[in-house]
């Protein structure tokens, strides 16, 4: 599970950095993918003023033959934290607290467009949170509250998609709980967000929108956008592209760069169950101006 820090406390001092593993790809701040070779994910973030929250996970698998690598980097922050009130008393008889939730509070973007956090469209004075992926610049973010003992304690979910209301440990502590948007079952975000690494709904940011086929190689860092992949061949990677997942067949990639006559392609190049978009220059087909055909498969940056 994640690391967290908080800023004005540290909560666990394990920050895990971008991991990168093999297939022949690494990844930058969405995630990379090894193909063939095995996977490591990595995710790690920070955040702006008030109390920050970085979220990060690390996973190694090995499997496969082909040497392609890829990395994930998340994070979170949160925004000022503190806790919310008790439920109120009705005259005789005892006490009932508020109906589920029935709580101040959205799960609006809370990143503006200066890049910096910004707990303002989160409605909840004195309780709210900005939940954030990685370092500035950020690629998504999300409104929480960190004052949670269960769902009923956090806002409905808006209207669009069926993700889950959740008050979870997405940072990994599970000391800390945060109101969030679960798509960890395959439910769908809002429209607009997000499923982050396959467990939390999140806002893309400028940065977050990515760049289809772009270099991870020459530049790391957020290029590929929120849900985006860099693939790499290896821990001392000589190469880079990013790449999406395309759940839904080659439909789902991006249009090919112009000045190429590598066909967009979608298959599991990573060896991990889960097929990527990416410019096949097997037999030879030309690739965009400035990329090379690495290993006679796809068209990537060095």
């Amino acid at each position: 599970m994640p690391g967290i820090t908080t800023f004005g406390g540290t909560v666990d001092p394990t920050l895990p950095g971008d991991a990168s593993a093999t297939m022949g790809m690494e990844g930058s701040e969405g995630s990379t993918t090894t193909p063939a070779d095995g996977t490591s994910t990595g995710e790690a973030g920070s955040t702006g003023p008030g109390t920050t929250t970085d979220i990060g996970t690390t996973t190694d698998e090995s499997s496969g033959s082909t040497g392609m690598g890829s990395s994930t980097g998340m994070g979170s922050s949160s925004g000022m934290g503190s806790s919310s009130g008790m439920g109120s008393s009705s005259g005789m008889g005892g006490s009932t607290g508020p109906a589920c939730h029935d709580v101040a509070g959205t799960y609006d973007a809370c990143v503006n467009m200066a890049d910096v956090v910004d707990t303002t469209p989160c409605a909840a004075p004195g309780a709210s949170t900005c939940l954030t992926t990685g370092m500035a610049p950020y690629t998504g973010s999300v409104c929480s509250r960190n004052d949670c003992i269960d769902e009923c304690d956090c806002p409905d979910s808006p209207p669009g998609g069926n993700a889950t209301v959740a008050c979870s440990d997405v940072t990994g502590d599970p000391t800390s709980l945060f109101c969030n948007l679960d798509c960890s079952m395959g439910e769908t975000c809002p429209t607009g967000m997000t499923c982050f690494s396959g467990f939390v709904c999140l806002w893309p940011t400028a940065a977050g929108i990515g760049t289809p086929y772009g270099d991870c190689f020459n530049n790391p860092t957020g290029i590929c956008g929120l849900d985006g992949l860099c693939l790499n061949d290896g821990a001392m990677p000589t190469i880079g592209v990013c790449a999406t997942a395309c759940p839904g067949g080659v439909g789902d990639c991006p249009a090919a760069p112009p000045g190429g006559a590598s066909p967009t392609t979608c298959a599991d190049l990573t060896a991990d169950g889960a097929a990527e978009c990416y410019l096949d220059c097997s037999g030879g087909a030309a690739c965009p101006p400035g990329m090379t055909c690495f290993s006679n498969t796809l068209c990537a940056w060095s």
